[in-house]
């Protein structure tokens, strides 16, 4: 072998082992552990805890709003659902044009659930002394 194929190989070799590496890797990968619910640590895995909640439903999920009653409004997300919002402490709800959903800062990421802040925008008005509250949030249906 030649000066000029030592040096090759001398200057790829990281290479090699970054290759020989990588096929550990993918040897590795078709390793599969024992199925009998418990952990490396020995904790039993219950499938109560592996439920997972629903997708949580913010603010900035909300497309359009509407009153239904006088203590009640109707949300419709940008996942065609809608729900609705049983609201209470409010006297201007029905005469409102829009809502303030959460805060009066940035409010996108505000989760909508009980106890959730809504302001009705009355006149172009925002009574900022008197929010409303969300006391249920009940799914109506799923559009589509």
């Amino acid at each position: 072998m030649n000066d000029f194929d030592k040096n090759f190989h001398i200057n790829f070799s990281p290479l090699y082992f970054v290759f020989a590496f990588m096929l550990l890797m993918l040897w590795a990968s078709e390793v599969e552990g024992d199925d009998h619910n418990v952990t490396f640590h020995g904790h039993t895995v219950d499938e109560q805890l592996l439920e997972v909640d629903p997708r949580p439903l913010f603010v900035g999920d909300i497309t359009d709003t509407w009153h239904k009653d006088d203590d009640k409004l109707i949300i419709k997300t940008r996942f065609n659902e809608m729900y609705v919002l049983v609201i209470e402490a409010c006297w201007n709800l029905n005469l409102a044009q829009s809502y303030l959903y959460g805060g009066l800062g940035w409010n996108q990421l505000h989760i909508i659930e009980p106890g959730l802040r809504v302001w009705p925008v009355v006149d172009g008005v925002l009574y900022r002394t008197h929010p409303c509250y969300v006391k249920k949030v009940l799914p109506l249906e799923v559009i589509g």
